[in-house]
């Protein structure tokens, strides 16, 4: 059995209010108790829209936001108990790729600079650092002799993969890849996961992969997590994500995939109850189900308390109330 590197477990993040709405200081839950553990070697794919709280969660998972509460584990340690002296050694094996690779270069650096600064700041000095920069460069295909010039002279996908190569310098086993792609023209998109799926064999790498795009996802991920409002609706492996999703709101993703009809199966063998309507109009919003108002399945048990994830099959879990028990 595979031994799980990275566990989330009842994790929430909520920013503090700005200002008042309608007199009231309101928080935003931007993550709500959500819970999900990572096994060695694999890539596991968060999905969702844009705001849902992917970006967050990869954030407060390195714990570059402080969590407002839940617990983040790395190999069975607790990093949310760490001192702060002992974090820093363990982020070493944690590293992050963002989506758009200009903000995270410093244009003023050269190439070599930017991949150095995090060996210098671990005592790696010398001879030492040039070798290393220079593998990873070569690694990502980008020639070391081109490790002086500025990331003005790169393209976008030449800036992508020398962001990769600097997180890969710390030597983690661990990488958060936060919409890696999504800046980047269709055919250099490409390349880039090619790129990121030959490292993972050749590293042993474990990856999140955070993506609007479930199509993408599914296609690089071995499981997957569908995420909505700060909520994880559904997990699963990427087979039964695909083709076989429960919760509405996975379907719904899979049907707006650009031409792609639905040949998966649909949540009704789960159902028990119907719409609730009255005169062939929706009635009452409710405030516990995240996906209440849009959800064409809901009836009269998903008012009154928040769905939690169940299982229904190996690996396979959704926060829905409309299924067989």
């Amino acid at each position: 059995m595979k031994s799980n590197l990275i566990e989330v477990k009842n994790l929430v993040k909520e920013f503090k209010p700005r200002g008042l709405i309608g007199n009231i200081k309101r928080g935003v839950k931007a993550i709500d108790n959500i819970s999900f553990s990572i096994e060695k070697n694999i890539v596991f794919g968060l999905v969702g829209e844009s705001g849902c709280g992917k970006t967050t969660v990869a954030r407060t998972l390195l714990l570059l936001e402080q969590p407002t509460s839940g617990e983040i584990l790395y190999r069975g340690v607790s990093l949310t108990r760490l001192p702060k002296k002992t974090l820093k050694d363990y982020r070493r094996n944690m590293q992050i790729v963002f989506q758009d690779p200009n903000s995270s270069l410093n244009p003023k650096l050269k190439i070599a600079t930017s991949l150095g600064e995090g060996l210098g700041n671990i005592g790696v000095s010398g001879t030492e650092r040039e070798e290393i920069i220079d593998k990873y460069l070569e690694l990502v295909g980008i020639s070391p002799k081109l490790k002086n010039r500025y990331p003005h002279e790169f393209s976008g996908g030449q800036k992508q993969r020398i962001v990769i190569a600097r997180a890969l310098t710390l030597n983690p086993d661990f990488l958060v890849l936060d919409e890696p792609v999504s800046n980047l023209d269709v055919s250099i998109q490409a390349q880039i996961i090619n790129l990121l799926i030959d490292l993972r064999e050749k590293l042993k790498l474990t990856y999140l992969f955070i993506s609007h795009d479930l199509n993408l996802v599914a296609y690089l991920s071995d499981q997957i997590a569908v995420m909505y409002k700060g909520k994880i609706v559904e997990t699963g492996s990427a087979e039964n994500i695909v083709n076989n999703p429960i919760h509405p709101y996975t379907i719904k993703l899979l049907d707006s995939i650009p031409g792609n009809p639905r040949k998966h199966g649909s949540s009704e063998k789960y159902l028990t109850t119907t719409a609730e309507t009255v005169d062939g109009k929706n009635i009452g919003p409710t405030l516990e189900c995240p996906y209440y108002n849009l959800c064409p399945i809901k009836g009269k048990i998903c008012r009154g308390k928040m769905p939690e994830l169940k299982k229904v099959g190996d690996k396979h879990a959704v926060a829905c109330f409309i299924i067989d028990r």
